[in-house]
């Protein structure tokens, strides 16, 4: 009970939020796995131009577009604010960070930094916002 009443909010990223907010590492993997696709697709429809780009343009459709999908069945990303830190659950893992310790890495962006680390929220711009509010919140209260 005593965590329910701690709880501000709580979310389950979704495909649109995993595509938009996903971590660099993430897009990197990404790009690697379509260069080793482009050469195989290359070496396959060496003399047919118009197969290799038709080809190419559906691996590129296919990685990027279901590489949010895939991420989110494995990790199962799962976000909470509590009054105290924010808690994130990704694949079997708890992450727990308390919201003292947080920082964001720029205004636009959906990278926070706490402890030298750097966690990518995948979450919604409202969860984001909520998130800023509060870390706001408990840093002030902190400073008096």
């Amino acid at each position: 009970m005593e965590k329910m009443k701690d709880m501000i909010r709580t979310e389950q990223a979704s495909y649109r939020d995993i595509y938009l907010r996903r971590p660099l590492v993430f897009k990197l993997f990404e790009s690697v796995l379509y260069i080793f696709v482009m050469l195989g697709i290359l070496q396959s429809f060496l003399n047919d131009r118009g197969k290799g780009l038709l080809f190419a343009t559906l691996a590129a459709v296919a990685i990027v577009g279901f590489a949010p999908a895939i991420y989110k069945a494995i990790l199962h990303p799962v976000y909470e604010i509590t009054r105290t830190h924010l808690v994130i659950r990704l694949f079997n893992r708890e992450i727990k960070l308390s919201l003292h310790d947080l920082e964001k890495k720029n205004a636009w962006s959906s990278v926070y930094k706490a402890s030298g680390k750097k966690y990518s929220i995948m979450a919604s711009r409202d969860f984001i916002q909520e998130l800023d509010n509060q870390i706001a919140k408990r840093q002030k209260k902190g400073r008096r």
